[in-house]
C-alpha cells in the first residue's frame, strides 16, 4: 500500500501507518484475533462470526469505499457493509505475499508492504472515510 500511495502522489515524511490514517483511512481486520494457525474450515468459520463486528465498525466509520484484500472474503465484507447499511463501493483484489507476488505490473504498483501487526490475521479491509470525517 505504501507504494501505491507514492506511486500516486500521497506519500511523505513519517510512519506510513501514521500517514495513512492522517488521510482518514483505516486498515480493519475483519477478524480480530489470529486465525492463520486454524484448519481452513475453523479459519472460515471464524470469518463468518466476525461479520456482526466488522459492521459494526464499518457503521462507525461511515466509509466511501472498502477494499477486501482477501478475494475470499468480499461476500463476507459485501455482508458486513449490508448490515451497516453501507453505501460504500466495494472493491477486492487478491491478497499478495513476497512469495506469491503481484500478478502484473499494475498489482506490483499497488503491493502491501509489510504491517506486521496484521500477521496471523484473516483478512484487511481497508476503508476509505467519507470527506470531512477524521478519526483519530
Amino acid at each position: 500500500m505504501e507504494t501505491a500511495l507514492t506511486a500516486n502522489g500521497l506519500g511523505g515524511h513519517g510512519e506510513f501507518l501514521e500517514r495513512f490514517k492522517a488521510y482518514g483511512w483505516y486498515l480493519d481486520d475483519l477478524v480480530l484475533v489470529p486465525v492463520d494457525h486454524l484448519p481452513k474450515t475453523q479459519r472460515h468459520a471464524q470469518c463468518i462470526a466476525a461479520t456482526n463486528s466488522l459492521a459494526d465498525r464499518i457503521a462507525e466509520y461511515r466509509p466511501l469505499a472498502i477494499v477486501s484484500v482477501l478475494l475470499k472474503i468480499r461476500d463476507i465484507v459485501g455482508i458486513a457493509a449490508k448490515l451497516a447499511r453501507s453505501d460504500a463501493v466495494q472493491f477486492a483484489k487478491p491478497y499478495e505475499t513476497k512469495k506469491n507476488g503481484p500478478r502484473n505490473a499494475s498489482q506490483a504498483s499497488a503491493r502491501r508492504h509489510g504491517h506486521g501487526s496484521r500477521a496471523g490475521r484473516a483478512a484487511v479491509p481497508a476503508v476509505i472515510r467519507r470527506a470531512g470525517r477524521a478519526r483519530r
